[in-house]
């Protein structure tokens, strides 16, 4: 199998599970990741210290501290990382109050697909390369101009429809 490129990704897996790190490691980087891992709370926030990552994705069961309680303090050390939550113990509603909270962008319940990982990981890249080089005012996380920032920017007397997705303007 080839692997789809992807634009360079450093990965931090946090995971206390030996046997998943490796396996990640392995298949992530065939898939043209940067892979460094951690099997406690503890060596994550270590490997942090050391460097920059795009991504992290910790398991909620650590030793030290859970997953949450980790990502947390990610997103006040690193906010421009992506940061993945997996778990298999907790219900999808606390995974997603975990989102809701901030502390995750995302979420995968475990055991999960290949594939499945494989996607959330190329669509996170994807989305981090598309932002602009600079955070500018105006723009969302896509790139695009906001539809505030457009509304703004609009020449004097200009107008302009809106429309949905599927190319139906809203009543």
């Amino acid at each position: 199998m080839t692997a789809i490129t992807t634009p360079s990704v450093h990965l931090l897996i946090v995971d206390s599970d030996p046997i998943v790190l490796s396996v990640l490691n392995e298949q992530l980087q065939s898939e043209g990741f940067q892979v460094s891992t951690a099997s406690t709370s503890a060596e994550g926030l270590q490997s942090l210290q050391e460097g920059a990552f795009s991504v992290v994705l910790a398991a909620q069961e650590l030793e030290g501290m859970t997953g949450i309680e980790l990502l947390a303090k990610v997103k006040e050390r690193h906010a421009s990382a992506v940061r993945i939550l997996s778990s298999s113990s907790l219900s999808l509603i606390e995974l997603c109050e975990a989102v809701k909270s901030g502390a995750a962008d995302r979420f995968i319940v475990k055991p999960w697909l290949r594939e499945e990982l494989l996607t959330i990981l190329r669509n996170t890249a994807a989305l981090q390369f598309a932002k602009p080089a600079e955070t500018d005012e105006g723009f969302e996380e896509t790139g695009a101009p906001s539809v505030e920032s457009a509304a703004e920017n609009a020449p004097e007397g200009s107008q302009g429809t809106i429309t949905s997705e599927e190319g139906e303007t809203p009543s």
